[in-house]
C-alpha cells in the first residue's frame, strides 16, 4: 500500500513539473506577443517574474520528489529487514527443523 501511493505520488509531482515547464513556456511565448505588439518594460518584467516564479517551483517540486524517493526506499529497506527477522526468529520455523 506504501509503495503504490509512493508511485502515484511521484507520478503526480512529475506531472507537476511537467506542467510548471509548460506553462513556463507559455509565459515566454506571451512575452513575445508583448515585444511584438509593443508592450510597455511593466508587462515584460512582469511575465520574466512569472516565468522565474514558475521554474522555481518546478526545481523545488523536483527536489521534493528526490526527498521522497530517499524517504520512501528507506523505509522499504528497513520494512524488508524487519520481515527477514521475524521470518528467521519465527518459532514455528524452529520448531519443524528440529523434528
Amino acid at each position: 500500500t506504501i509503495a503504490v501511493r509512493f508511485t502515484l505520488h511521484l507520478h503526480y509531482d512529475k506531472a507537476h513539473s511537467e506542467m510548471a515547464e509548460t506553462h513556463s513556456n507559455k509565459v515566454k511565448e506571451l512575452k513575445l506577443e508583448l515585444i511584438r505588439t509593443g508592450g510597455t518594460e511593466n508587462h515584460l518584467r512582469i511575465a520574466d517574474d512569472c516565468a522565474n516564479y514558475i521554474l522555481a517551483q518546478r526545481t523545488e517540486w523536483q527536489q521534493t520528489t528526490r526527498q521522497y524517493a530517499w524517504l520512501s526506499n528507506g523505509l522499504i529497506l528497513i520494512t524488508l529487514c524487519y520481515v527477514v527477522v521475524l521470518l528467521l526468529n519465527n518459532p514455528s520455523n524452529n520448531k519443524e527443523e528440529d523434528s
